[in-house]
């Protein structure tokens, strides 16, 4: 098919099955066509009047006209119609055969053209033009004239491994969206996430697992994250994921609570782990009591200046130690004396060593 505009075919044309005395002769007589009337927009033409011209050509797609037809029908709510091809046409075509046991099915090589009205005041639209791949029908031989299948109008003639019985195609069900095309129609509709803590995988499980550690920029913690300021918390309840994600090791409250990290004015620093960058790890105690220290998670440090030297100028140094002058004056920085055995420097600086930062509130998933 050309365009989903157009006509979209759900079943191709099958036979129907008759009782004895239709079904014993040697051409078809009826044939069940069933399809989806769609507009421009792809939307189901709903429980309006249409129009279907079929054409059979035989001998080819420029072959002779051997059965034309104007049908009119209307759609259901799903936007689908059912007609019988043969039955007695709405209109018929000049020029054009309206005897459907006069097409000359045993000549092969036939094509049909289907063209559809959406709009009975509009002009016919065509769906294309289509092969018979192979005919729908089978002339009867001396044996099948003898089967007495039960069957009712509309059903067709199956073999299921044994035997040959009477079948009834079930016709699809559409849901509202497909009909209606609004979001609220939906059946069965997914949970838009509210927040964070609903992100799951199909396993059920968080996409941000528990104990994951963000700088957040705000003041408000987001649903499903806690502050970072080394508050205690139960085990169980709410915080179950996050206590099996970090246990103690930022401290315990006590039988059945643990603490979460105290992150407030402190910089981050990875486990050393063996790769001897962190001398001092030995010194590392607990965030709070009952944590982790030394070389494990949760464990801080204070502040410390690596140990180094103030180097001095030796003719400098040997000048001054006969008078008690002022050191600003060589170039050792503000305030400060010197006697012939000692040489002080005065004091610079802030209240601690950093580097520029920025504050942010450090958040932990739960």
């Amino acid at each position: 098919m050309r365009k989903l505009n157009k006509i979209v075919i759900l079943l191709s044309i099958v036979l129907s099955v008759w009782n004895d005395a239709v079904a014993q002769t040697n051409i078809p007589q009826l044939v069940n066509f069933q399809a989806v009337a769609r507009d421009d927009k792809n939307q189901p033409i709903i429980k309006k009047p249409i129009q279907i011209k079929l054409i059979i050509l035989q001998g080819g797609s420029k072959g002779t006209p051997v059965y034309g037809a104007i049908y009119e029908d209307s759609t259901n709510e799903y936007g689908e119609f059912t007609r019988l091809l043969g039955s007695d046409p709405t209109y018929s075509i000049p020029n054009i055969p309206t005897n459907f046991t006069a097409i000359p099915w045993q000549k092969g090589d036939m094509w049909v053209s289907i063209e559809y009205k959406g709009n009975i005041a509009g002009s016919f639209k065509s769906i294309g033009l289509f092969q018979y791949l192979s005919q729908p029908y089978s002339f009867a031989s001396k044996y099948a004239e003898k089967l007495n299948v039960p069957a009712t109008n509309g059903q067709v003639l199956a073999y299921n491994g044994t035997d040959w019985a009477a079948k009834t195609i079930d016709q699809p069900v559409l849901s509202k969206v497909a009909t209606s095309g609004k979001w609220d129609d939906l059946e069965g509709k997914p949970v838009v996430p509210s927040s964070t803590s609903q992100l799951n995988n199909d396993a059920g499980f968080s996409v941000i697992p528990a104990g994951t550690i963000v700088p957040f920029g705000g003041d408000k913690v987001p649903a499903g994250w806690l502050l970072c300021d080394g508050k205690s918390y139960a085990t169980v309840g709410n915080y179950a994921n996050l206590f099996s994600a970090i246990g103690t090791a930022w401290g315990s409250g006590g039988a059945g609570s643990f603490n979460v990290p105290d992150l407030r004015g402190r910089f981050l620093r990875g486990v050393d782990a063996g790769a001897g960058r962190d001398l001092d790890m030995d010194k590392r105690t607990a965030c709070n009591p009952g944590g982790f220290d030394k070389g494990k998670v949760g464990s801080v440090q204070d502040d410390e200046i690596k140990s180094h030297n103030h180097h001095r100028n030796p003719r400098q140094l040997a000048e001054h130690r006969t008078t008690n002058e002022n050191i600003g004056q060589h170039g050792f920085g503000g305030g400060g004396y010197h006697n012939r055995d000692e040489m002080f420097t005065g004091s610079t600086g802030g209240s601690e060593t950093r580097p520029k930062n920025a504050y942010v509130n450090y958040i932990i998933k739960y």
